[in-house]
């Protein structure tokens, strides 16, 4: 699993909640579902791509999958640990449900994610690969 160890300015975290009323806590908790690989879309930033890889995963919490968040995030891992740098993380907006819904829906049934419950991102180029610790 890429995400598995967390971190992020704390500085940035608060005016974050402040801002967009989500904590990095509930963040990192929806990047680390276990069923990511079924309620994740990842893609890549380009745009806010300069000077380090930049990531946007849009994804359901997995307690309460008519959550649907936007996380922006960078892979601080090293060769002992994988890291997942938060930055940002927000409500998706209506639009952004509704083509999560379109994402995901190929990958599960739609019967856990409603119409209630969609999101995505802009699609941008073909990510660079992952770094992945040994």
């Amino acid at each position: 699993m890429l995400h598995e160890n967390f971190e992020w300015d704390e500085d940035k975290a608060q005016r974050n909640l402040k801002k967009h009323g989500v904590s990095f806590d509930d963040a990192a908790l929806v990047l680390s579902d276990e069923n990511g690989d079924r309620f994740h879309v990842e893609e890549y930033d380009p745009e806010h791509s300069t000077g380090e890889d930049r990531y946007v995963t849009t994804a359901s919490h997995p307690d309460d999958r008519s959550i649907v968040l936007v996380i922006a995030w960078t892979d601080r891992s090293t060769e002992h640990a994988q890291v997942t740098r938060i930055i940002s993380a927000r409500a998706a907006t209506a639009a952004e449900r509704r083509r999560y819904a379109k994402e995901i829906s190929g990958q599960s049934s739609g019967a856990e994610v409603g119409s209630r419950n969609s999101t995505c991102f802009q699609s941008g180029s073909r990510p660079p690969p992952y770094r992945h610790a040994s």
